[in-house]
């Protein structure tokens, strides 16, 4: 019985919303990495309200990051009770897991994530003991196979020192608020307030040069190599481009290879420019990229960035969730590479 990989960037603006899909004839699993911002939701609810009420099951939901146009989406999804979905674990790097980590952690989106969780009793990090997700300084890099011989994660980002950052943000930002990190009560009734978790949302922008993206959070953003039936997917999240640079190296030297062979790669944060380097490409060898922006807000995917994946990789095919003014550009046709404009729809990897 032959099995399949499927992804889809659902069409959730300038978030991510990453729906993979995977198994056999017989039975189709599921994996969510973030959901988006909070005004983009209905695409993820539809998705889900498209199945049948039994299968609204994920074996994984990942909030790689707490930014909103990452983390809000899943926020609704919790608070939608008409969905129902239900979760086999959830990978999420909270106050309360990272203060398992030597009294490292890691603002206010967290926090109501983390609350709305602990209120449902859905079990966080399970898959890692409850702990913080990280890529230790040394030895192998940690993997977790899902059940039933389903795909395979090796984690790639983020470092501790992410972490650290972060939770020193957090903690910084929570108190700012006027009440403790890890208040659950607190933070429920925070959000109960918080109208864009049932209205549309804007929000601000900003911009970073080649390779040097600084931003706390981001560089906290949980990303994996998934590997499954001889297929792959670099799922990078938002993290820096130097953390996977370093991963990606040493995975290869784990594994006697000068580069990891991937099918698919996720670009980092959106396309922009402060998350591709020139270490990071040297690191893979892949020809589908994944780009996942409407271009609101950031503007993304930068320009320079696109074209740098262009001129290093031989006839690259671009995969583009949304058809849109910041990547219409590369709608033309070019002997240097191909696009693919999926409007979210699912495509098959491998």
């Amino acid at each position: 019985m032959s099995r399949f990989l499927r992804i889809a960037a659902l069409p959730v603006a300038h978030g991510d919303a990453i729906w993979i899909e995977y198994g056999d004839s017989a039975r189709t699993r599921r994996v969510l990495i973030d959901g988006g911002p909070a005004h983009t939701y209905p695409a993820l609810r539809n998705t889900f309200l498209a199945l049948p009420e039994e299968q609204r099951h994920l074996d994984l939901l990942i909030v790689t990051h707490v930014d909103n146009d990452h983390i809000d989406g899943a926020i609704r999804l919790l608070l939608d009770e008409a969905v129902g979905a239900t979760f086999r674990d959830v990978w999420l790097n909270g106050w309360a897991q990272l203060q398992q980590a030597d009294d490292e952690l890691g603002p206010k989106q967290g926090e109501f994530f983390a609350a709305l969780l602990d209120r449902a009793k859905i079990q966080v990090n399970d898959d890692f003991g409850g702990r913080p997700i990280f890529v230790p300084a040394q030895g192998p890099l940690p993997e977790f196979r899902l059940p039933d011989d389903g795909p395979v994660f090796t984690l790639l980002s983020p470092e501790l020192a992410q972490l650290e950052r972060l939770a020193k943000e957090w903690d910084c930002v929570v108190r700012g608020e006027g009440y403790e990190p890890g208040d659950v009560d607190e933070a429920l009734e925070r959000l109960a307030k918080r109208r864009e978790y049932a209205a549309p949302l804007s929000d601000e922008l900003g911009d970073e040069p080649l390779g040097g993206d600084k931003a706390i959070a981001n560089g906290s953003s949980i990303a994996m190599l998934l590997e499954y039936e001889g297929r792959s997917i670099l799922l990078a999240a938002d993290a820096f481009p130097s953390v996977l640079a370093r991963s990606l190296g040493r995975l290869a030297e784990q594994r006697g290879r000068e580069v990891i062979p991937v099918d698919l790669f996720k670009v980092s944060h959106h396309g922009s420019r402060g998350n591709v380097s020139e270490e990071l490409l040297a690191s893979v060898a892949c020809r589908h990229f994944l780009v996942s922006t409407n271009g609101a807000r950031f503007g993304h995917p930068d320009a320079d960035a696109i074209d740098f994946l262009i001129q290093r990789t031989q006839e690259p095919e671009l995969w583009f969730n949304h058809r849109c003014e910041t990547t219409e550009r590369w709608a033309r046709e070019d002997p240097r590479y191909t696009s693919v404009f999926t409007n979210g729809g699912s495509r098959e990897v491998g």
